[in-house]
C-alpha cells in the first residue's frame, strides 16, 4: 500500500505499472490523496496498531523528520540515491527519506481576464485590494505544500503577512492544486500554486500562466 501525497495520480499509476512488471505478484494498492490528510490516517493507524500504509510519500519533510525520530522508518538507500543532486542534501537524510519531486509555488493567473502587465509580480502584490475576493489558494492544514508555504511566508514576511492575505478573503480550497481549477472555472482571478501543475493545465489550452 503507498500512501501518496503528492505525485499527480496518472504518474503514480505509471510508477505502480512499472513496479508491478519488475516484480510479478507484488500488487501495488495506491492511495492519493492531499499531504496533511495522509499523515494523520498514518498516524491513526500507528495510533492503533494498523498497518494499512507500506510506503508514504508527503510534500512535507517534517513528516519524515518525526517519524524518523519515532524509529518508525525502516533503513533503505535507494540503487540512484548516489545520483542525488548535492544541492538536496539538507532536504534528506541518508537512509530513511529522500526528494523525489521539487516544484515551486508561484504565481498563476488566469490570462484571460488578467493582462501580463496587471498580474502580481510578488508577493506583497496579493495584498492590493483590487485582487479582494479573486484570489485561490490551498489549505495548509491539507495541503503540505501550502503548509510548508504559510511556514516560509511567516518566516520571510511574518504573520501579518497571512493575517492581511485573510483579509483580501481569498478562495481556500484543500489541495495546492484546487486553486489552478478554480482559475479554469472562473471562480478566481489569480492564485497561490504549484507551477507545474500550472504549466500542465496550460499546456491542455487552459487560459493559465505563471
Amino acid at each position: 500500500v503507498w500512501c501518496n501525497g503528492f505525485i499527480a495520480d496518472t504518474v503514480a499509476q505509471e510508477i505502480a505499472n512499472q513496479f508491478e512488471a519488475k516484480y510479478p505478484g507484488v500488487r501495488v494498492n495506491g492511495i492519493r490523496s492531499t499531504s496533511q490528510v495522509a499523515y494523520q490516517r498514518l498516524l491513526q493507524d500507528i495510533q492503533n496498531n494498523m498497518a494499512n500504509c507500506d510506503v508514504y510519500s508527503s510534500s512535507d519533510a517534517s513528516h519524515f523528520e518525526y517519524l524518523m525520530g519515532e524509529g518508525l522508518l525502516m533503513e533503505f538507500t535507494p540503487e540512484n540515491a548516489q545520483h542525488l543532486n548535492p544541492a538536496f542534501a539538507e532536504y534528506y537524510k541518508s537512509g530513511y527519506y529522500y526528494p523525489a519531486l521539487m516544484f515551486l509555488i508561484s504565481v498563476i493567473y488566469n490570462s484571460n481576464v488578467v493582462s501580463d502587465d496587471e498580474a502580481p509580480k510578488s508577493w506583497d502584490d496579493f495584498l492590493d485590494e483590487k485582487w479582494h475576493g479573486r484570489a485561490a489558494i490551498g489549505h495548509a492544514a491539507f495541503s503540505g505544500a501550502i503548509g510548508t508555504f504559510a511556514l516560509q511566508i511567516k518566516e520571510t514576511k511574518g504573520l501579518d503577512w497571512l493575517e492581511a492575505f485573510a483579509e483580501t478573503d481569498p478562495l481556500i480550497g484543500r489541495s495546492a492544486n484546487d486553486a489552478i481549477q478554480q482559475l479554469n472555472s472562473g471562480e478566481r482571478d489569480v492564485a497561490i500554486a504549484p507551477s507545474h501543475v500550472a504549466l500542465s493545465s496550460a499546456w491542455r489550452g487552459n487560459p493559465i500562466k505563471v
